[in-house]
């Protein structure tokens, strides 16, 4: 039983580096102008890989706002995340934005980059590149 709850542990950890490695090479892609955007689509077996922590952690490395689709979202990537793992989140905190066909907001700012979280809709997305910034990286559920 040892054997298998450390097998599992380290599975889901490699998972999750693997998650947030993977994001920011693309990001770093973005930054440094070599990539327009870049959104991968999960599914729905896609579930537990660290999507939205990894998201968070990129936040608050590159100060960068993460664009999501309620403000339970909001509330988890702000205060949830940097709460169960402080490691991460010593020097800044990361920033959501909530997005809503309705809000008016999003206009007055203007971001060069943003990170997206997976329920955000293709329509979202359409909205968010409209209106607040150019380049987009993260994940959108098919």
């Amino acid at each position: 039983m040892k054997l298998y709850k450390l097998c599992s542990y380290l599975s889901y950890r490699l998972k999750y580096e693997s998650t947030y490695l993977e994001l920011k090479y693309y990001l770093d892609q973005v930054l440094k102008n070599k990539k327009d955007s870049w959104v991968n689509y999960t599914t729905r077996y896609d579930r537990g890989i660290g999507k939205t922590v990894s998201v968070a952690r990129l936040s608050a490395k590159y100060d960068i706002p993460v664009f999501v689709k309620n403000n339970m979202c909001k509330r988890f990537i702000e205060e949830d995340v940097p709460k169960y793992l402080p490691q991460y989140f010593k020097k800044r905190k990361p920033k959501a934005i909530v997005v809503e066909y309705r809000d008016r907001h999003l206009k007055g700012c203007r971001y060069e980059v943003g990170l997206i979280d997976e329920p955000l809709s293709l329509n979202d997305i359409d909205n968010i590149e409209t209106w607040c910034c150019d380049k987009l990286v993260g994940y959108v559920r098919e």
